[in-house]
């Protein structure tokens, strides 16, 4: 992606947040957005594909815990297509996983390697 620049008029326009620098330039200053409601969902691994999680894009963070017994394909779409030969990520048996954030915001879908005990936990963070 280019860099560019965007003239700036104090008084007018749209406003944004900048830090002027030593050499009279200036730095836009981007905020993060933190998650202040947590959403848990759970679900025990079969060998059918699921749509799991809806794409959301107040979604700012997901973490996943395999708590099963087998490993779990995942697959960042909402059609329920997951197999083992075209899943975008797997874990085993008690991994964990912080999905990186431009992942974060996808639905999420998934298929067990067999049937298995126990569930595999997500805990979706949202900002209000």
């Amino acid at each position: 992606m280019a860099h560019g620049q965007v003239p700036v008029t104090p008084g007018s326009g749209v406003s944004i947040d900048a830090h002027q620098v030593g050499d009279g330039g200036w730095q836009q200053i981007v905020r993060t957005v933190r998650a202040d409601t947590r959403t848990p969902v759970t679900w025990t691994p079969v060998t059918t594909a699921a749509a799991l999680i809806a794409a959301d894009e107040a979604r700012v963070g997901l973490l996943i815990y395999n708590a099963s017994s087998v490993r779990v394909y995942l697959q960042f779409t909402n059609a329920a297509t997951v197999t083992t030969a075209n899943a975008d990520w797997y874990l085993d048996s008690g991994d964990r996983w912080d999905v990186p954030e431009e992942w974060v915001p996808m639905a999420v879908s998934a298929v067990g390697a067999s049937a298995g005990t126990g569930t595999v936990n997500f805990t979706l963070g949202t900002e209000t």
